[in-house]
């Protein structure tokens, strides 16, 4: 052993020896992040359970210290990284960077020490998803996609264990981030694990039915889309007409027997007229969001949701942010949200065209994963949602990958003739 390490030194240059140790860094942390995001935070909420302030630190100086090495390990030498796309990436980081350092240094009301730290660890979150979406590239083509499919147990295991099937509900704290994350978790595991359509058919529809009892609104509907482009692509017309029929069959029956109760949340989609409704105060904020892109159409309204306005519920909350993708204009400007458009755009065409004809189930898992951030940036999630960047990851990975292998392959080809 002390042989390898001696010749490793030997042979390798001090650039290539700070590369790896950044890599091995860089991805052991990343495996923690993703158990803590996945599984650990989402049983610490459910559980309501008290954490020491050591959280803290993470989000402070550790995530500091490991975003300054992150960004010099984007732009070393790793092939992973050497893209055009990864740059541009990047540089949305530095921008949205920019931003943190230059308002906390300015004297404006509303933007106090709570907003910046908010703005702040939305930014260290953000990229250490968009690592993990790299990571789990890897994960997926080894032994380390068994620790996903265990994550994915443990949570199921908990909705089942909480649920109340007269009322067909768990009722969880924070169901946004379980339902978000349940629906990762269930595609990364259906595509990778199982290989077979019937069984990924009858696991997504159980991963269907635990989405409703989350009470997600957004991850079920997503899903449900998903759920629909899976069975359109693999298999005839008539069986999904069959398969529909059956299932709002047993639904009448189980409503008609009163056996369960429908949830209202759920189903109904008519707002009561209250402020406190979730729709209502959404239209609210989606209006002073509009009235703030408009005011501030190039340079954006920085944390703007934090101002504090005559009317509308929660309107000077932290959180009252405007729930689609106008929401990156809103915070980080029009050069933020034209470069990141495009970027996620150019990605879900190229899978699309993939998925269409591709039986790769890295493909499916990607393609699948686009449609749901899609489907919820654009009608119910906002800037701060982490996992559009694990979505980023994942496509600019393989992007890039394929990329580089059709080059060789080409190159082999031309070097044959």
């Amino acid at each position: 052993m002390k042989t390898n390490i001696r010749d490793y030194l030997y042979n390798k240059s001090l650039r290539d020896i700070f590369h790896d140790i950044t890599l091995l860094l860089v991805y052991g942390y990343g495996i923690y992040l993703f158990v803590y995001y996945f599984l650990f935070r989402i049983i610490i909420v459910y559980y309501q359970i008290k954490t020491p302030n050591l959280n803290n630190f993470f989000y402070s100086s550790l995530k500091e210290w490991f975003l300054y090495i992150f960004i010099l390990y984007l732009f070393s030498l790793n092939k992973y990284f050497a893209s055009k796309y990864m740059k541009t990436i990047v540089v949305l980081f530095l921008i949205v960077y920019i931003l943190n350092i230059y308002y906390f240094y300015q004297d404006i009301e509303y933007i106090t020490y709570k907003v910046i730290l908010f703005q702040k660890r939305i930014l260290y979150d953000s990229l250490f998803t968009f690592f993990i979406g790299v990571m789990i590239y890897r994960t997926l083509n080894n032994n380390l996609k068994y620790l996903l499919f265990t994550m994915w147990l443990v949570l199921t295991g908990i909705i089942i264990m909480h649920t109340d099937f007269t009322t067909l509900t768990m009722n969880p704290s924070k169901h946004q981030l379980f339902g978000d994350v349940y629906v990762i978790l269930s595609i990364l595991v259906i595509f990778s694990i199982f290989k077979t359509i019937k069984i990924r058919t009858i696991v997504l529809f159980i991963a269907f039915c635990l989405l409703y009892i989350i009470s997600s609104r957004a991850s079920f509907y997503s899903f449900f889309l998903i759920y629909l482009l899976f069975l359109i692509k693999e298999y005839p017309f008539k069986y999904i007409v069959y398969l529909f029929l059956s299932f709002f069959i047993v639904l009448i029956v189980l409503f008609i027997s009163n056996d369960i109760n429908i949830s209202g949340r759920m189903i109904g989609i008519r707002p009561n007229g209250n402020f406190q409704d979730g729709i209502y105060e959404r239209i609210m904020q989606f209006q002073y969001g509009i009235n703030s892109i408009k005011e501030n159409w190039f340079f954006g309204d920085y944390a703007g949701q934090a101002l504090v306005y005559d009317t509308g519920y929660r309107s000077g909350h932290i959180g009252a942010y405007m729930h689609n993708w106008l929401s990156f204009w809103r915070q980080y400007g029009l050069v933020f949200f034209t470069i990141f458009t495009i970027l996620y755009a150019y990605g879900l065409y190229y899978f699309t065209i993939k998925w269409k004809k591709s039986k790769d189930y890295i493909v499916d898992i990607i393609f699948y994963l686009s449609i749901f951030m899609l489907i919820s940036l654009l009608f119910m999630r906002s800037y701060n949602n982490l996992f559009v960047w694990l979505v980023l990851g994942m496509m600019y990975v393989y992007i890039e990958i394929n990329q580089k292998n059709n080059i060789e392959k080409n190159g082999e080809i031309n070097g044959g003739k």
